[in-house]
Order: C-alpha cells, then sequence, then structure tokens
C-alpha cells in the first residue's frame, strides 16, 4: 500500500509513505526491490501445499 500511496502522488516519498502505514521504511523499499515476506518465503520452502498437508491430516484422523 505504501509503495502505491509514493507511486500515485499521495505521499511526497516512499519513507513517508511507510510511515503513514505504519511500515518501517526499510521494509517497503525492500518490497518494492522485489523481496518476498517472510510468510511468502516459507511457504516456497515447503514440500506440500497446503491442501496436500490437509488431506494428510485428514487421512491420519480417520484411520485413528
Amino acid at each position: 500500500m505504501a509503495i502505491e500511496m509514493a507511486a500515485v502522488g499521495t505521499a511526497p516519498s516512499l519513507s513517508v509513505a511507510a510511515e503513514m502505514v505504519g511500515e518501517a521504511p526499510s521494509t517497503v523499499m525492500h518490497r518494492q526491490q522485489g523481496r518476498k515476506s517472510k510468510d511468502e518465503e516459507a511457504s516456497r520452502r515447503q514440500k506440500m501445499t497446503a491442501e496436500e498437508e490437509q488431506l494428510v491430516v485428514e487421512r491420519c484422523h480417520f484411520h485413528c
């Protein structure tokens, strides 16, 4: 949201936009450069998708 605010001109700079939305300016700058969030990176490293994990859990409950 801060990146959009700076691009549209709602905020005079990316740092000001970051403060307006309550994020650290460095976080917003890194996101603008393409860095993924911690959650996105963690999900990328998973062996199974969330749907596959749910199927395994359901199968285990069925056998118990």
